[in-house]
């Protein structure tokens, strides 16, 4: 009887575990219906009755969005059983009726106008109304983006301070500025010469930061800085800053302003002047007179995966401006930055660009630590040398994407398959000690006790009587 106890128990657990997980799958609406179906056959009961009732209660919701500068509000409501069509009413009046779809779009609407609507489903047996929905309509006017700013913060790890003048003795130092644009791109020009043509991206608070490709000379230079919005290439700020490197700090004297005069947007630059320390300052060239390359991510959400290649594009602007020799190949470096600006990753290559577009496969090596990284490809030609960079992301490929932005790597699944094991080989173990205690404790429970044993354990007298 026990052992069928037993049985009987274990049976039911997992009865009850094999629904409860077909519910999860199935959801919690085919779980009630099993469950129905098998109690409606226990009790044998016919479940064919067709019963005629009143049609369930829509629940209606709303969104507001804009088409062409129109405003929307976007009507939704829940499927009523028994309904054979619904109206909708707004403000006490017929807006549509003799609808048998569960939603409907309502373009005539005043923006910033408050709106309330009635869905009412109709069955056979009579009507059933909604609760009212209150909706105001979205204001689609297009509102005027401010002014675009572009400001360099620090020059070679320095603050950039207004009227002090941009000295160095460094030939190779980094550049950081913001701007009022999220992903702007931001294009650096370093004249005269050797002339920088550098394109990158600032991230979504504005934030950029440069690394000079090359080094520069001892004496007067200048950057020619432009943002652009990534939405509007007419939205865009030039800046001129005048920058000196010499060989001992101190020895240019004076004062010059780092930021000669802001900037205006609409492309328009600003020309830098003249300081106090004699300082000569290279009026820069207009900005699209020099050629330049811009670098295109081609991997989806720029995310390369472990074992894929980094597709990217280099498009070349006035290419005619470094050679006009179609066949000419060109020298060009492919460089992997990590987070810290240092090179982990250099591959060096001759190419032809018969036209403006070179399409690039690039295969990064396997051991290569997941994270965010920045590919930069330099072209040096004469007196030009060409860079573009963009960011990208390193990972493990995922072996399956459940949605919503969970997803698995082979790592991951490996290092939750060792988990399971350990925690599993733990379980088993605790199992065995329970299972060697019950075993010791049902060894003692077959013990017998009578005279003889009492007799061997010394509890009672051997005698004439005590017999084995």
């Amino acid at each position: 009887m026990k052992f069928w106890m037993k049985l009987h128990s274990l049976f039911t657990v997992f009865l009850l575990v094999f629904y409860v997980t077909l519910g999860m799958f199935g959801g919690l609406g085919a779980f009630g219906n099993d469950l129905k179906s098998k109690y409606a056959w226990a009790a044998g009961v016919n479940l064919g009755v067709v019963i005629d009732s009143m049609p369930g209660k829509p629940i209606l919701s709303a969104t507001t969005t804009c088409t062409e500068n129109v405003s929307n509000i976007n009507l939704f409501w829940t499927e009523s059983d028994g309904a054979t069509s619904y109206e909708v009413t707004r403000d006490g009046l017929p807006l549509v009726s003799g609808f048998q779809m569960m939603s409907y779009v309502d373009s005539n609407v005043v923006a910033g106008t408050d709106y309330t609507y009635i869905v009412t489903a109709s069955g056979s047996s009579g009507d059933t109304v909604s609760d009212p929905l209150t909706v105001r309509a979205k204001d689609c006017f297009i509102i005027e983006k401010p002014d675009p700013t572009l400001t360099l913060v620090s020059f070679d790890g320095k603050e950039v301070v207004q009227g002090k003048q941009l000295i160095t003795t460094n030939k190779i130092f980094k550049l950081t500025g913001t701007t009022n644009m999220p992903n702007a791109n931001i294009q650096i020009k370093t004249l005269p010469g050797p002339i920088f043509v550098s394109t990158l991206q600032a991230n979504l608070n504005g934030y950029w930061e440069y690394y000079l490709p090359g080094q520069l000379n001892e004496g007067n230079y200048s950057f020619q800085i432009m943002a652009t919005d990534p939405e509007s290439f007419l939205r865009n700020i030039t800046k001129n800053y005048a920058f000196k490197i010499e060989s001992v700090p101190g020895g240019g004297g004076g004062e010059n302003g780092g930021d000669h005069g802001g900037g205006h947007s609409g492309g328009h630059t600003t020309t830098p002047g003249n300081g106090s320390g004699g300082v000569v300052v290279v009026p820069p060239k207009p900005p699209m007179e020099e050629a330049d390359m811009n670098l295109i991510v081609q991997n989806k959400d720029s995310k390369v995966f472990r074992g894929q290649d980094l597709q990217f594009e280099l498009i070349l602007s006035n290419k005619e401006r470094i050679s006009t020799n179609v066949d000419k190949v060109y020298n060009l470096e492919y460089d992997v930055l990590d987070k810290t600006n240092a090179v982990v990753f250099a591959v060096q290559a001759a190419e032809k660009i018969p036209g403006n577009v070179l399409e690039k496969n690039l295969l990064l090596p396997t051991g290569l630590p997941d994270g965010n990284y920045k590919i930069r490809a330099t072209l040096s030609t004469g007196n030009n040398i060409l860079t573009s960079e963009k960011n990208f992301t390193f990972s493990d490929m995922p072996i399956f994407n459940l949605g919503g932005g969970f997803t698995a790597t082979y790592c991951q699944v490996v290092s939750a398959i060792g988990w399971l094991l350990i925690v599993s080989l733990l379980l088993l173990i605790i199992f065995l000690l329970m299972f060697l205690i019950e075993y010791f404790l049902f060894r003692e429970a077959l013990f017998t006790v009578d005279e003889y044993d009492l007799a061997k354990r010394g509890m009672i007298p051997f005698g004439k009587e005590v017999a084995k």
